[in-house]
């Protein structure tokens, strides 16, 4: 008997995890970017670049403008916030087939990070108020009393930051937010993003500019990183490759995404020369890519091997206490 369940045991540890193992993965460094000004959004995976005309969605039938994208820290889920629609938006769970559910029915969410200690926060607009959603539902309070935030984003040594109102980048790690960073301008920050040696770049919305504010500060009278001039001056969505450190950006209402790895001005032509065009439908805040994952689920191979290894462990045993 004992053998028995020695032998049901090892069975477990073996097929036990490849059930969830063996779901579809988000796969990191792809990219992923949603349609924003309609009804019935949908998200796509543009990690090829170039002409993206006729590109299928990879999920659909979201609420209109998605505002950040992340992933759970086994790249098992995507979660997207709506920030409005013909329901006031909520929070949306995606597999990577393409399976959407309601995560959470909070109105007005546009910014939204799932943390290195798997929680899943939050920002609401209308009411200036972070929530912890970790679980389905409507949340317990994080942090409060911001204006008008925008997307968050957590930095390799753990610090969240929220940006929000006349360009202020908050730190809202304790809970209680803190003033981390100042840029220029009259509208309010919008994205940010890291790159793998620790720089730090925020996008201004409706002033077209991004800039870096590496270690925090006043950076209210910088010249920026990289700058939007043409029909519109906006800079939305900031993606950082985690593999490359390539620095994409969309502008809000736009087909195509810019390469600004180099910094610079860019002209808001559409076509060939930018680093995707001919998307599907223009955009607001979500361009994410997929992280390197802190906690990835292991692959059914390597489940088995570590079943297998362990068999033959107990195995060992057994015969050695035979032998005695």
């Amino acid at each position: 008997m004992k053998k028995q369940l020695i032998g049901l045991g090892v069975a477990a540890l073996m097929f036990g995890g490849v059930g969830s193992a063996s779901a579809a993965l988000f796969q990191p460094g792809d990219l992923y970017y949603a349609s924003n000004r309609i009804d019935n959004a949908s998200i796509y995976n543009i990690s090829t670049g170039g002409d993206l005309s006729g590109l299928s969605p990879t999920a659909s039938g979201l609420e209109r403008n998605l505002g950040q994208i992340t992933w759970s820290n086994d790249l098992s889920t995507m979660y997207t916030s709506a920030y409005m629609g013909s329901s006031n938006g909520g929070v949306y769970s995606i597999t990577a087939d393409g399976i959407v559910d309601t995560h959470s029915s909070l109105d007005s969410i546009t910014g939204l990070i799932f943390t290195d200690d798997n929680r899943l926060l939050a920002s609401q607009y209308s009411t200036g108020t972070v929530f912890d959603i970790t679980d389905p539902g409507n949340g317990s309070v994080f942090a409060s009393g911001i204006s008008q935030m925008r997307n968050m984003y957590q930095l390799a040594d753990g610090t969240i930051l929220v940006a929000a109102e006349i360009q202020t980048i908050y730190d809202i790690t304790n809970g209680t937010p803190t003033i981390w960073a100042q840029v220029p301008g009259t509208s309010y920050a919008g994205d940010i993003e890291q790159t793998s040696d620790g720089r730090v770049f925020v996008s201004t919305a409706f002033s077209g500019e991004v800039y870096e504010i590496t270690g925090g500060g006043d950076f209210r009278t910088d010249t920026p990183f990289a700058s939007i001039s043409g029909d519109t001056t906006t800079a939305f969505g900031l993606a950082i490759d985690p593999y490359t450190d390539q620095i994409l950006l969309a502008g809000l209402g736009k087909d195509y995404i810019f390469d600004i790895t180099g910094g610079g001005s860019f002209l808001t032509t559409p076509g060939a020369s930018n680093w995707a065009y001919n998307l599907p439908t223009t955009n607001d805040m979500a361009l994410d890519f997929v992280p390197i994952s802190s906690n990835p689920v292991p692959e059914p191979a390597t489940m088995l091997l570590f079943g297998t290894g362990l068999a033959g462990l107990v195995g060992s045993r057994i015969r050695k206490k035979k032998q005695e």
